[in-house]
């Protein structure tokens, strides 16, 4: 990059850099500018400051022009510099949004314990609502219903289908629900009683707006009317009645950054 330095320690003095020579390293590792390295490894020089004399190429072009004489740049080696700090910039950029997006939510896990305590079996539904501001869903099944079994649906997403299982009355179900930033999700719904380890359902579906990378999901208890959307905080149980005790105990959120990802495509699948 440079043919010559007649004096480094005046070039870093005339741009008012603080000095280290880590940064140096970096950007012009096994470039020309590596066997001046010696001669200044006592300095300090930062990579904000590489990029504060990178923008007095355009504010302070005398500050340049003073350097350019006192080194002996020829103008296509300045050209070089001003692209190599250009590159510096763009690296530092790149740097600093996989750093953002690293702390950006990629999934969230929602648990909780939904039952039904009644015998006025398909009478209502007992539901997880689960919103991103104003955009909600309902995750509906009717504990004791056995046409279709169970008979679970996703208000907005599909109807009533049957769970392969008809969910006990008095019982608490785990649910657990998988939400990605792709839009794919998945619930799974799970009979917690060793006994009964084979009752068990899950359902994928598509909500682009069910997630949001930045905001926590806000979960209640919903059941056939949006008529509770209480705010549930953990764990707290809430039991709603309708044609007998609903009850919902909201036991975690949790949120995946990229880092914590399963697999290539950044999706986690339901428990």
């Amino acid at each position: 990059i440079f043919l010559r330095i007649h004096d480094t320690q005046a070039l870093f003095c005339i741009l008012d850099f603080p000095m280290s020579s880590t940064t140096i390293k970096e950007i012009f590792e096994g470039s020309k500018l590596s066997k001046f390295l010696p001669a200044v490894s006592k300095h300090d020089i930062q990579t904000k400051s590489l990029l504060e004399a990178f923008k007095n190429m355009e504010t302070a072009p005398e500050q340049w022009k003073k350097m350019i004489d006192l080194i002996g740049l020829k103008p296509g080696h300045v050209a070089r510099l001003r692209r190599a700090l250009s590159e510096v910039q763009d690296a530092i950029k790149e740097e600093e949004r996989k750093a953002l997006e690293s702390k950006l939510a990629c999934s969230y896990i929602i648990e909780a314990k939904v039952g039904y305590w009644g015998s006025s079996f398909g009478r209502w539904g007992t539901a997880l609502r689960v919103s991103f501001g104003s955009h909600s869903r309902e995750f509906v099944f009717h504990p004791g219903y056995t046409s279709p079994p169970g008979a679970f649906r996703i208000n907005g997403i599909f109807s009533n289908r049957s769970m392969g299982f008809v969910p006990d009355a008095k019982e608490f179900y785990s649910f657990n629900i998988v939400l990605n930033s792709n839009g794919n999700h998945k619930i799974s719904i799970k009979d917690p009683r060793p006994e009964q380890s084979k009752k068990e359902f899950s359902a994928s579906f598509s909500d682009s707006k069910l997630f949001h990378p930045k905001e926590f999901p806000t979960v209640g208890f919903g059941h056939q009317l949006n008529n509770m959307n209480a705010k549930v905080k953990i764990p707290m149980e809430c039991t709603p009645n309708a044609y007998g005790t609903h009850k919902m105990v909201l036991e975690s959120i949790t949120k995946l950054s990229p880092n914590d990802r399963d697999n290539s495509k950044g999706e986690v699948k339901a428990k």
